[in-house]
Parts: structure tokens; sequence; C-alpha cells
């Protein structure tokens, strides 16, 4: 996978890290799966945006360490999802993009997000495809 060379670049392939809240919500401790409100994006995500990582511009263990390190993210789990499998499904209801952050100096730099989110069939077909890389723990 390419590099992406600038905000607004659409990611095409490779694999994405999506962080899950300790939320009962979010995950479901007897199938060991993430819950549709995993894929949900944040009422302050702007146009339901969902906000991952590109594995190809950090590692599982740049990302996990972050999270151990951050009071509030300590306790989440991580899954990924296929980019390639994902845009198959989602067609061009939702696009992959490239989209830094600057307020994050840690993983601002790996920041991508799904676009049009705010529709569940869509979060659904996240769902599908999430694999659980570590569980939340403490469900709340």
């Amino acid at each position: 996978m390419a590099t992406p060379l600038a905000a607004g670049d659409e990611i095409r392939s490779g694999r994405l890290f999506r962080r899950i809240q300790n939320f009962k919500s979010r995950f479901h401790a007897k199938t060991r799966r993430p819950k549709i409100g995993a894929f949900r994006p944040d009422p302050a995500d702007r146009d339901g945006e969902l906000s991952v990582h590109l594995e190809g511009l950090v590692s599982q263990e740049r990302v996990l360490a972050v999270m151990a390190a951050h009071p509030l993210l300590h306790l989440f789990g991580l899954c990924a999802l296929d980019v390639a499998a994902v845009r198959a499904e989602l067609g061009n209801r939702s696009q992959v993009i490239y989209q830094p952050d600057a307020t994050d100096p840690q993983l601002g730099h790996a920041h991508v997000v799904l676009t049009n989110l705010d529709d569940e069939a869509l979060q659904a077909v996240l769902l599908r495809h999430a694999i659980v890389l570590v569980e939340p723990q403490h469900l709340q």
C-alpha cells in the first residue's frame, strides 16, 4: 500500500485499527465480538465520520501502547478491518479517506475516516468484517 501523500487521499488497501470502548453497548462478552455500537460515529464527529488508524502508518503495537498509557483508553479493546474487503461491500456508499489529525501528536499522522457511517446498514458491514485483536476489559 502506498503511503497517502495528502489529506483527502482515498485509501484502497491495507488494514485499519478501530478502538472498542469498554461498554456493554459496544462489546458482547459472551460472543467476544463487537456490537454495532462500536462502529457508530460519536455525535461530535462531523458528517457521520468514523475515526480509525491506518496500519501502513502506525503499528498495532504503537496503537496499543498509546492506549495503555492513556487513562481513558487503557481498558478499551482494538479490532482490525481489511480496507479492500470493507470497500468491496460498502461500494460507493462510504469512502475511506486519509485525514491526519494535528490535535493528536501520537497517532494523528495515521488518522483515517470512513464517511457516511450514520447509516446502521453501513455500520453492520464493519461489524461483519471486524477482527478482534484485543478485547476491552471491565465492561461497564
